[in-house]
């Protein structure tokens, strides 16, 4: 089994907030993991935020927020020290996450964020139930998941998968392949690469806006059920109408989808 090297931890601080009748109490930890062999990192937290920035260290560095509350302040402390921090080795890859270390007490509550710094070309996977994701400096593949919160993702180059239930989607990448789903939310994204793009971008109630600067051999199909198409550059061979637009950004050699059910969308 792999032997993780762990680096002290930080200085926990402790701060209560005043939120009536709830007391809080947060905590901060950091570690590192030496990347040697793994091929993935995952991280999966029910509420809290995750941040994840791509660059060339060897080493993924992990820093964690806790934020535990009670009715008072030692009913706070006690759940403090009852969620357990995850890190270990699943099938190659790196497994963050967190658990309670015990019972879990009827007015325990918990929000776990995580702030990681890892390899860029290593694949990333992520999942909050509430919290906002972000994602950076990522050039492997990157799945992102939140039923209630917003993803942002930046300098990304590797094949996109994102989905939100409920939250907005900003998202600045150089893909080849993008898949972008909100339920309850917009979307705002410049796809900046110089070759095709493939995938599907949707929204079932919110605008969305595309950047597609440049001609990059791609298919567009844009609709709308209750909304309009907006197009502010020009285009060759498109069949549009109020709600609907095909047209070939170049010789088409791929096909990007893009939809709202309950909106309009804007082409730039």
């Amino acid at each position: 089994m792999r032997q993780f090297t762990l680096v002290p931890v930080l200085s926990l601080s402790s701060c209560i907030m005043t939120f009536s009748p709830r007391a809080w109490v947060t905590e901060e930890a950091a570690f590192e993991v030496d990347r040697a062999a793994l091929t993935k990192v995952a991280c999966t937290t029910h509420n809290g935020s995750i941040t994840v920035a791509g660059g060339e260290q060897a080493k993924i560095v992990v820093r964690v927020t806790k934020k535990a509350g009670g009715h008072d302040e030692a009913d706070a402390e006690d759940a403090a020290q009852a969620i357990e921090i995850l890190h270990k080795n699943v099938e190659g890859g790196l497994a963050l996450g967190w658990r309670w270390r015990e019972p879990r007490s009827s007015s325990w509550h918990a929000v776990v964020s995580f702030d990681v710094m890892q390899p860029r070309d290593l694949p990333l996977s992520v999942v909050t139930h509430n919290g906002h994701v972000r994602l950076t400096g990522l050039h492997a593949a990157v799945t992102a998941r939140s039923h209630n919160g917003g993803l942002t993702l930046e300098d990304c180059d590797g094949t996109v998968d994102g989905e939100t239930h409920n939250g907005h989607i900003t998202a600045d990448v150089r893909s080849a392949e993008v898949g972008l789903r909100t339920h309850n939310g917009g979307v705002d994204v410049v796809l900046s690469g110089e070759g095709p793009v493939a995938g599907a971008i949707l929204s079932h109630n919110g605008n969305v806006r595309l950047g597609l600067p440049g001609q990059r051999g791609t298919r567009l199909v844009c609709t709308t059920r209750n909304g309009r198409i907006i197009c502010d550059r020009p285009l060759e061979r498109a069949e549009r109408g109020r709600n609907f637009l095909v047209a070939d950004l170049g010789a088409a050699t791929s096909r990007l989808e893009v939809e709202t059910h309950n909106g309009s969308i804007r082409v730039e």
